[in-house]
């Protein structure tokens, strides 16, 4: 029973829970012919299309060039494999793609992970989760009241009109609430580069285990980076293979910045 009651932000995302199934992909069946499937991928802006043999099995793909190209081995990926571990594999590999696999011998393609499937919704609030855990742990090290707090975001603000504007809505939906009772800590209206900053300000990256605020900085530079694409999903973050790198670089510093806070040490 006490289990059920564990607290935990690691979400079991995998390839398949992002790439698309095999029932529902485009693919070139027996019968279509080289000029249907051309269209289709300029249309679409498909990279690969999977082809279907007349047994119904997927052997081979034809690519960009519409070259086809058999399936080896090495072009799949089991379809349960975690989404991190999915990504660590392609940016070693330098893939745009893998067919995934339910690891029998024969006909085991059931689906393909693509670049753009890092995109959707559910890689989206996968990467939400832990962000939205490390921006609470780092709020949680921060001592400044509302006055004290506010005074140091002005002052770092001052002079860079994007953010004074970002913090003067923030204050002033905290001022609002604060006009009908509703008041919160005002960290809770606070974006992670105001975090970051009152971080520094309390010296506070000391206990994560920084000896200085630029490697603090530099460090959460791509999670913030990250932060502020997932909280515009409109906006694509995997849109290349470079995009891709840096999404891996991200990932480790989030987790690592993840693990800094759980083990600082209780005084």
């Amino acid at each position: 029973m006490k289990s059920f009651f564990k607290n935990t932000v690691d979400i079991q995302l995998t390839a398949a829970s992002i790439g698309i199934n095999s029932d529902d992909w485009y693919c070139h069946k027996p019968g279509m012919t080289i000029q249907e499937v051309e269209t289709t991928m300029l249309e679409r802006g498909y990279d690969i299309v999977p082809v279907v043999n007349k047994r119904g099995e997927v052997k081979s793909y034809l690519n960009e060039k519409l070259y086809n190209s058999q399936i080896e081995n090495e072009d799949k990926l089991y379809y349960l494999t975690h989404v991190n571990d999915a990504i660590w594999q392609m940016n070693k590999e330098k893939r745009t793609h893998y067919f995934l696999s339910n690891g029998k011998d024969k006909n085991d393609i059931v689906g393909l992970l693509s670049l753009s499937n890092f995109n959707g919704r559910e890689f989206y609030i996968f990467l939400f989760n832990i962000i939205a855990y490390v921006e609470q742990g780092l709020a949680s090290l921060i001592k400044s009241d509302a006055e004290k707090g506010f005074k140091i975001l002005n002052d770092n603000a001052m002079g860079n009109e994007e953010l004074e504007a970002q913090l003067k809505l923030v204050k002033e939906r905290y001022e609002e609430d604060k006009k009908v009772d509703n008041e919160n800590d005002f960290k809770e209206y606070l974006y992670l580069n105001h975090l970051t900053r009152l971080i520094c300000a309390e010296e506070k990256y000391k206990v994560l285990g920084y000896k200085r605020e630029e490697d603090f900085l530099k460090h959460t530079g791509i999670i913030r980076e990250i932060r502020n694409t997932v909280a515009h999903p409109v906006k694509s973050l995997v849109k290349n293979f470079t995009d891709l790198k840096r999404l891996h670089s991200g990932l480790f510093k989030l987790y690592e910045l993840r693990s800094k806070m759980e083990n600082i040490p209780i005084r």
